[in-house]
């Protein structure tokens, strides 16, 4: 397993480019971050979530400052 500093630079790599941030893009619309309770259906809800989660987990790391 990549260390985290590995980690941030390869993610860094592949979305700090025009065709990343297109995909960063598309994630951010098929993941949709900001829709997450769906009434009436938890399992719909849980799947939002995990679906926000892995979206926040690649912005987390594309955001981290280096220190």
């Amino acid at each position: 397993m990549n260390s985290f500093d590995d980690l941030k630079s390869l993610y860094r790599a592949v979305f700090n480019t025009p065709n990343g941030e297109k995909v960063l893009q598309d994630l951010q619309a098929q993941l949709n971050p900001d829709e997450i309770i769906v009434k009436g259906d938890a399992n719909e809800t849980y799947i939002n979530l995990g679906k926000r989660e892995a979206f926040i987990y690649i912005s987390q790391l594309l955001r981290v400052d280096d220190e």
